[in-house]
């Protein structure tokens, strides 16, 4: 999982460095923020699923997610 969001990262990475105008050390700075934040919040993830059930907060997960995610193992829709 963490290997795929920093893939995602990167791969945004050329379209944030055009659109935004992002230096070398500011990629930098993006990628190495982007996994402090995902670390920070995996770690408290777990901590709660310690103290609650797991199966409780795995919903309350999926419940803050956004719809669009939900289906993530179903296939884009033609054309986009």
């Amino acid at each position: 999982m963490v290997v795929l969001s920093t893939s995602v990262v990167n791969v945004a990475l050329p379209p944030l460095r055009h659109g935004v105008g992002l230096s070398g050390t500011g990629r930098s700075w993006v990628v190495n923020a982007h996994g402090l934040a995902f670390g920070a919040l995996l770690l408290l993830g777990g901590r709660a699923a310690d103290l609650a059930d797991a199966r409780r907060v795995l919903v309350a997960g999926w419940s803050c997610s956004p719809p669009p995610r939900w289906p993530l193992g179903w296939p884009a829709p033609p054309g986009c």
